[in-house]
């Protein structure tokens, strides 16, 4: 029978050093097959927790998006008002969820990416509307006495992707 070759004392060494970091309980020893324990996993994850000023900036999210949308600044929550309401919610989510999952964390990263890239197109808009309005306005002058829809019939008010006929 012929031994097995070895590649040398420098192999040895770091194939050795591999098999300490590979180990689960850090003593080198590896892990035994199968899943491990759920005692484990929940050792071996960190406990992440929600920060109150995490909280409280999320929960501005929605009021900054909605003032956006209706071109009303003052529909944004104020700090005072944002500060009620960081501490309830973060007493809510430390009892309904005392150890977040981690795609809990991949949700709430992904709603502030949106709303970072939501909210400068959602100005955009409102700019572009307001110089829309602008030029209308500069353009053609309604006269004082009728509104600006009166002669219009009242479907031509909602958007169509139907094109009317020309006459």
């Amino acid at each position: 029978m012929t031994p097995y070759p070895t590649a040398g004392e420098k192999i040895t060494e770091f194939e050795e050093r591999l098999d300490a970091q590979l180990g689960a309980d850090g003593s080198g020893a590896p892990r035994g097959a199968g899943r491990p324990r759920k005692e484990q996993v929940t050792a071996e994850r960190t406990e992440r927790t929600f920060d109150e000023r995490l909280i409280t900036q999320v929960v501005c999210i929605p009021f900054d998006l909605w003032a956006i949308s209706q071109g009303l600044p003052q529909l944004k929550l104020r700090d005072e008002e944002a500060a009620l309401i960081g501490p309830p919610a973060k007493e809510l989510l430390d009892y309904y969820l005392p150890q977040i999952p981690v795609i809990a964390w991949a949700w709430i990263s992904l709603s502030i990416a949106t709303y970072a890239t939501m909210k400068p197109r959602l100005e955009l808009i409102q700019v572009l509307k307001k110089d829309k309005a602008n030029s209308s306005s500069v353009q053609r002058p309604a006269s004082a006495g009728t509104p600006a829809s009166a002669g219009t019939p009242a479907s031509a008010l909602f958007p169509s992707t139907i094109k009317p006929e020309k006459v």
